[in-house]
């Protein structure tokens, strides 16, 4: 009897060593047909380098108010290009890609010491980065989606270096995974399956945010649909994308809005299906210093689908405030 037992173990034993070795062993399907972000850049791309990134981004205009924009998740450079390619902008225009996204470079694990350099606390250190290099004191910060959470806490971390907060659609809701998930995440045999396993999921998000993202999708033009599709080119995407989501974590996902104390405008699209009109509406309002601008037209991408409209919310709100700073 004790012999079987034994003998069971040992093969139970056998199995899940099998099991836990396999993820280690197994080939792993290439990923094909990507090459350096660089060679995906357009004619009006600059690169910049912020500690160990090569970080991607557009300019445009000239002088004061400097206006920096912050993308959401799997957006990039050209969540902004109808406002940076717009006659009715006034000041300095300046859109980046984040850590993980668009055509900025992705470290891979290895490359860095310490932290997640895709973390909350790496992406604010971005950024306050980029504005010391570019020589910008202070900014206004115009955040979409899952972006708003890292404008939010440079305002919070930083006051001084943010003027005021244009936060669009912001997801109020944490999308962190809960920490069992997070450590199953972190596992080595994670850490080298994940990244394969991501790849289908985010062609289907890619395409869920262009379906659910407007309000009419019959409006995303193929430059559109190829410009968010582009993440799909770069190299090693969908390991800095594993390396993105495994680092979110539900303590500091979430901004509480009472916790704002920078002037904000919060800009929702009248048919948000991803991030949800009415959590965004109620969102504002318990904002202490916080306006509404309401895009009845738009769904969760305002800023693409009715781009003069956001403009004129936008520089209605730039107005306001200056008047009232000038009259404090």
């Amino acid at each position: 009897m004790n012999k079987t037992i034994r003998k069971i173990g040992l093969i139970v034993g056998a199995v899940a060593m099998t099991g836990l070795a396999a993820p280690l062993l197994v080939p792993l399907p290439p990923l094909e047909g990507t090459v350096p972000p660089e060679d995906l850049a357009d004619p009006d791309s600059r690169f910049i380098r912020i500690g160990k990134l090569n970080v991607h981004y557009k300019r445009q205009g000239d002088g004061k108010p400097y206006l920096v924009f912050l993308h959401g998740y799997l957006g990039g450079c050209h969540s902004f290009q109808q406002i940076l390619d717009s006659t009715m902008q006034r000041g300095t225009f300046i859109a980046y890609d984040r850590p993980a996204f668009g055509l900025t470079s992705r470290p891979m694990p290895g490359d860095w010491a310490g932290p997640n350099p895709y973390g909350l606390e790496a992406q604010v250190r971005v950024l306050i980065d980029l504005l010391d290099a570019l020589e910008i004191d202070q900014a206004t910060l115009i955040a979409h989606g899952m972006g708003c959470k890292v404008a939010v806490s440079a305002a919070q971390y930083h006051p001084g270096r943010v003027e005021r907060l244009v936060l669009i659609s912001p997801e109020v809701r944490s999308q962190a995974k809960p920490g069992w998930q997070r450590l199953f995440m972190a596992t080595p045999q994670m850490r080298r399956l994940g990244p394969v396993l991501l790849r289908n999921k985010v062609i289907g998000q890619v395409e869920e945010i262009l379906q659910k993202g407007w309000h009419k999708p019959v409006l995303v033009a193929p430059v559109k649909r190829d410009a968010y599709y582009k993440i799909l080119r770069v190299d090693n995407w969908d390991r800095a994308l594993w390396e993105f989501v495994r680092a979110m974590r539900p303590d500091v996902q979430k901004y509480p809005p009472e916790s704002i104390r920078t002037p904000t405008l919060v800009v929702a699209g009248g048919h948000d299906r991803i991030a949800n009109t009415n959590e965004i509406v109620r969102f504002a309002a318990a904002i202490p210093q916080a306006s509404l601008a309401l895009l009845p037209d738009a769904g969760h991408c305002p800023q693409e689908e009715s781009p003069e409209s956001f403009l004129q919310a936008m520089g209605e709100y730039l107005s306001m405030t200056e008047l009232a700073a000038r009259h404090s």
